[in-house]
């Protein structure tokens, strides 16, 4: 897995490529938990 994210407030943007959709979704639910955190952006980040 090669993970990148960039924060721009209250919103994560997360990039780079997991090897499974199960890594995807973990990947979303971890930067969703964050406190102050209103939306994650998962757009970038691809299943190989």
């Amino acid at each position: 897995n090669n993970v990148d994210l960039r924060v721009d407030g209250s919103v994560v943007y997360l990039m780079g490529t997991v090897a499974t959709k199960a890594d995807h979704a973990r990947a979303h639910q971890i930067a969703h938990d964050v406190p102050g955190v209103t939306r994650v952006d998962h757009s970038g980040l691809k299943v190989k």
